[in-house]
């Protein structure tokens, strides 16, 4: 009888885990966007002994062997060269005695920015060894990109010759997802039922879901696998050998010499397989062998408070290991202990809202900067830390500016102001402050004039650093300005264009669809996420409305957070735009480019106070987490594993 009446009891998480399950297993049943990319040489090479070069091809065939981990083939990527236009010839041998050959014109070839030429093959194969023979046909002076290994032949006991080569896989095996993604739900499902009956702080839940999120990240993602992971590593590395502020070479480009591995490519982003990180974890940072000149103007225009953090740590680490894989990780370890305890000093500090930290720590999009060195994430808590601190100040009538409060003050702005001038906007709720929270009148006035040139002065700064850098040699910045400065009027279509024709894709990477730097994430799982957002915003809207609680009254009728918040986040949003328009789009555009979703981020914290107000809450510092609050968390909490499952099968599977 205990079990059924425990049944009854948390039949509503029992329906809700089958419904994401359901979810979870219709959407990876389709592939993962179809790009799923592993580099070869993959596991069991020693990168110490072998040496790259160009294999010419020729009429005879050269044959390359690799021992095959995925599935379907959908592409191969090569890096390839040749002198003129004409066919080469592709041959295929799986394990299983299956074959298959196609011929290819060079003239409907392309490569990507990394240098890398896809073919498309659209083939399934069996798992194992695989033979690739390339022929050529009538290209001339064909050669691909390929290694010999020391003390490995072939069967004719000559040098065995490997190929730098990519592949996109076409479609995944589920068995596993499907036991990654029902196992996890299980075990949450089980968390929930033992929290049910206990009380448990916002606090200490907020710290197991941010640690079990982030072990998740560390375990799932490949190192360098965020976008624009090798330009903030550069960066960070270069502030860690005391090279702060960024110099212009001969190019009017901002670079030094790396020590980093060949195959790898220097552009913002890198594609590094597990098997190539653990053959690479030796590779040391200090090998003059390996050093070349890599440029990474745009992350160089970066404050080097941004990244501090990771910086420190790996100079620390250098103290006892020259491997890069290891640098990397520690660095990025840091940064998300660093951004944990912002999280948690503002959940800390939040007289009411305290329940959107919790989500906030499950949200998908969180799952890919977990692992990041980005300054984004670390922006959205600062931003959500002085929302908070607002937050207690105004409503917490035992609060006062003193002391910690009053360091915070100070600090909070100025790190706003030096990890991205565009959030600075935020510093106005410092405004919602009342008088009677300072000593005195002039104490009001002098800490709010400090403040405000502590803040001001150093980010403007920074500011015309980079915007000096930014007009010598990396986009036409003047002739953007003069749009907006002669045309201020004619710049308002141009952002009206930019969210007609792109704002669909930005709700989308907000809610992270944009996860796996390749496209691999599926869009209906991200869906189902904005489904339950929205039926979560949609009921604390309505407890708002109908709740009677002196701080919910307050609060409801505070004209001037909601209109202070509300300047502050579309500020905020023009200055996003423009600065983008500024940076990566050519004048006479009519829509702005390099806009990302995950720019929005630190809105959320805000923009819930905005739209909820105090909620459910009956009093400030309330900690009753309500069972509609548990299972709404549940289920945010199983859809981002599912998010997880995916992401397993993307760069571990």
């Amino acid at each position: 009888m205990k079990i059924v009446s425990s049944l009854k009891e948390n039949l509503g998480y029992i329906v809700v885990s089958f419904i994401v399950l359901i979810f979870s297993f219709l959407t990876i049943k389709g592939s993962v966007g179809g790009n799923l990319e592993y580099s070869f040489p993959a596991e069991g090479v020693d990168y110490s002994t072998i040496s790259w070069g160009e294999v010419p091809i020729d009429e005879n065939g050269q044959e390359f062997n690799v021992d095959y981990k995925a599935w379907d083939i959908g592409q191969i990527g090569l890096r390839m060269s040749y002198e003129g236009d004409g066919e080469f010839e592709l041959t295929v041998k799986d394990s299983k005695g299956g074959e298959f050959v196609r011929a290819y014109d060079t003239s409907g070839l392309e490569a990507d920015d990394e240098d890398v030429t896809w073919i498309d093959v659209d083939r399934h194969v069996a798992a194992g060894n695989l033979k690739l023979v390339f022929k050529n046909i009538s290209v001339n002076g064909l050669k691909l990109i390929g290694y010999s290994q020391e003390g490995v032949l072939d069967e004719n006991g000559n040098a065995a010759f490997g190929l730098n080569m990519q592949v996109r896989a076409a479609s995944f095996p589920k068995v596993k997802a499907y036991v990654f993604s029902t196992v996890w739900i299980l075990i949450v499902l089980a968390g929930f039922m033992v929290l049910r009956n206990r009380d448990i702080s916002y606090e200490r839940l907020f710290l197991a879901l941010y640690i079990t999120m982030g072990v998740l990240a560390f375990m799932v993602f490949t190192p360098f696998a965020e976008p624009d992971s090798g330009n903030h590593y550069r960066r960070a590395y270069a502030i860690s050998e005391g090279d702060v502020f960024p110099e212009l070479d001969e190019n009017n480009a901002i670079g030094r010499p790396f020590a980093w591995p060949s195959t790898w490519g220097t552009g913002d982003g890198v594609s590094v397989s597990r098997y190539e990180a653990r053959n690479r974890m030796g590779f040391d940072v200090k090998d003059a062998a390996n050093m070349q000149y890599i440029t990474y103007t745009n992350i160089a225009l970066y404050s080097p408070v941004c990244h501090t953090v990771p910086a420190l740590f790996m100079a620390i680490t250098r103290l006892f290991t020259h491997s890069i894989i290891v640098i990397e990780m520690v660095a990025k370890i840091a940064n998300f202990i660093a951004i944990g305890a912002i999280l948690y000093l503002g959940i800390k500090i939040s007289p009411f809202g305290k329940e959107y930290f919790l989500w906030m720590a499950v949200h998908p999009f969180m799952m890919k900067q977990y692992t990041s060195i980005s300054p984004d994430l670390m922006t959205a808590a600062l931003v959500y830390l002085l929302t908070a601190l607002v937050l207690r100040l105004r409503y917490d009538e035992k609060a006062y500016a003193k002391k910690g409060y009053l360091v915070a003050l100070y600090i909070i702005p100025f790190l706003l102001g030096q990890f991205k001038i565009v959030y600075v906007a935020f510093c106005l709720l410092l405004f919602l402050i009342p008088m009677d929270k300072f000593e005195s009148k002039k104490s009001y006035f002098t800490h709010a004039t400090a403040i405000g040139l502590l803040t001001v002065v150093p980010a403007l700064v920074w500011f015309k650093i980079s915007s000096h850098i930014l007009s010598l040699g990396y986009s036409d910045i003047n002739a953007t300005n003069r749009v907006i400065a002669m045309n201020p009027v004619k710049y308002i279509p141009i952002l009206l264009n930019t969210f007609r024709t792109k704002g669909y894709d930005y709700i989308m990477q907000f809610f992270g669809s944009a996860l796996v730097f390749k496209d691999g994430t599926n869009d209906a799982v991200v869906l189902i996420f904005i489904m339950l957002v929205a039926a979560y915003v949609s009921r604390n809207i309505y407890m708002n409305r109908h709740n009677e609680a002196e701080i919910a009254v307050k609060v409801r009728n505070d004209a001037a957070l909601k209109v202070f918040i509300a300047v502050a986040v579309a500020i905020t949003t023009v200055l996003i735009f423009t600065a983008e328009y500024v940076q990566w789009t050519d004048p006479g555009a009519s829509s702005v480019n390099g806009v990302h979703g995950r720019y929005f981020f630190p809105f959320i914290f805000p923009l819930l106070i905005l739209l909820t107000g105090a909620s459910g809450t009956t009093e400030i510092d309330g900690e009753a987490l309500e069972e509609s609050s548990r299972k709404s968390l549940f289920s945010l909490v199983s859809v981002t594993l599912c998010f997880v499952a995916q992401l397993y099968i993307v760069y571990q599977l």
